[in-house]
């Protein structure tokens, strides 16, 4: 029997020239025939390259877009021969996460496993490669890169390495625990949790610094009280230092205490800045004022000295605790063996999609004259976690969730593109059976070239 569908939300497609890829009708999307590892479908079209100069004799750290970090440990590479290198090497990063970057960089997105093709799913990918002088290195056999991220992979995807002959393999590994690790597992919380706890401990004391100024004015009530500054530390370089009531002293009742006869003085520093107590004692008992030092002259000069040093170590303090802090988000890490592109994949399942017989039109005159076996079919789904690719060699097999996001993107030649909407395959009617219902697609094509992996990605978002 026969059941009418409506399929209300879509699955990305793109096309462009030339490719293949069939597909059975298991719960995991296998292909019967293989795609190059890397065919690029575009013209001068390119993931963006960052490149970092280290010293190859330290270790180093690399931030990339404030959500990953490379370390690179000291003496990490050798050239073709083995030989260890000693100078600058040069870093190059580049990171592919959307559908626009991974269909720009004509990089497959299946995986071959025990003679079966399959499409991944993929949590992002990236590439890394080294040179010195111009000369391609390697990572030095016992030696590792790692790469840390802030935001957590899902522990479905695994780490592949592509092989640019042959596709996709799981990354070599030296470790056996090649997974992801937190930093709970690696025991740096707790260092880092100790480490900030004693800078902002630092900080705060520092944070009430003022900037000195002369205490003293014409009318200030000046005491010449002489003391041993040994046991205070921030005094004991100042030379015959004059004392005034502090600010918060009540000037009144100093003088009282002050009329009277005293056998023992002692000063103390206090919370508040610039404020100590002079502490008294006699016979008949004790009592104290709060005094602050008068600030002229050479000892003035020296204040502000001092000042600045403390300043000084407090914007250090700082940026110290930032360091720590940015360190501190970047929450997996996972060792790095060799260089080149490395993809976080899992094998792509999805039980409930839709058998096609697709056919395509273009209806300007952009594709009036492009047979059908020149056109390539990129299929986008999840959020764009998933590409897929066909070619007019296996349109008869293609496939689709109706409970997704689907958008037909040809990429003509020149860059040009050509266009199925969202809204278009709102309305399509299909009646599932057992076998796969044909379909045309009437494709609006566009004559504005793409120049980058954002126009891609501004057109498959806007369909």
């Amino acid at each position: 029997m026969k059941i009418k569908l409506n399929f209300f939300l879509a699955t990305l497609v793109l096309f462009t020239f030339y490719t293949c890829t069939t597909i059975d009708k298991s719960d995991e999307l296998n292909t019967s025939i293989k795609f190059e590892p890397i065919e690029k479908p575009l013209k001068n079209v390119k993931i963006p390259v960052h490149t970092y100069g280290v010293k190859s004799n330290k270790d180093t750290s690399i931030f990339y877009a404030n959500d990953t970090k490379i370390d690179i440990p000291a003496n990490a590479f050798v050239d073709e021969n083995g030989n260890s290198i000693d100078g600058e090497v040069k870093i190059k990063y580049q990171k592919v996460k959307t559908p626009g970057d991974i269909i720009a960089s004509g990089i497959t997105m299946q995986y071959e496993k025990d003679g079966e093709i399959y499409d991944f799913q993929t949590a992002g990918m990236f590439n890394i490669s080294a040179n010195y002088k111009g000369k391609k290195v390697y990572i030095k056999k016992g030696k590792q890169l790692s790469i840390s991220y802030t935001k957590k992979i899902p522990e479905k995807y695994d780490l592949y390495l592509l092989d640019e002959n042959k596709g996709w393999t799981h990354a070599p590994n030296d470790d056996p625990n090649n997974t992801l690790k937190t930093p709970k597992e690696n025991g740096t919380i707790v260092q880092r949790t100790k480490q900030l706890d004693k800078l902002n401990a630092q900080i705060e004391k520092l944070n009430s610094l003022e900037k000195p100024y002369s205490y003293y004015k014409d009318n200030d009530f000046v005491l010449d009280i002489r003391f041993k500054y040994d046991n205070i530390e921030e005094l004991k370089d100042y030379k015959g230092l004059m004392w005034k009531y502090a600010k918060i002293q009540k000037s009144k009742v100093a003088d009282e205490i002050l009329k009277e006869y005293w056998i023992k003085k002692k000063l103390e520093k206090t919370e508040a800045n610039n404020v100590y107590k002079l502490k008294l004692y006699s016979v008949e008992g004790n009592d104290s004022i709060l005094l602050s030092p008068i600030l002229a002259g050479r000892n003035y000069k020296l204040a502000l000295k001092k000042y600045n040093e403390q300043i000084g170590i407090l914007g250090r303090l700082r940026a110290e605790k930032k360091r720590i802090e940015n360190m501190a988000r970047f929450e997996n890490t996972v060792p790095i063996t060799s260089l080149g592109w490395h993809n976080w994949d899992a094998i792509y399942k999805d039980p409930k999609r839709v058998w096609v017989k697709a056919k395509f039109n273009l209806v300007k005159e952009q594709g009036d004259n492009i047979p059908l076996n020149m056109i390539s079919v990129y299929h986008v789904t999840e959020g764009g976690s998933v590409v897929k690719k066909y070619d007019a060699r296996n349109f008869d097999k293609f496939s689709y969730n109706p409970n997704k996001k689907n958008v037909l993107i040809a990429i003509l030649p020149d860059n040009n593109i050509a266009t199925y909407s969202s809204q278009k395959f709102k309305k399509m009617i299909l009646e599932p059976s057992t076998d796969s219902e044909s379909f045309t697609f009437d494709l609006n094509a566009n004559s504005k070239p793409l120049n980058n992996t954002a126009n891609l990605d501004d057109v498959i978002n806007g369909l």
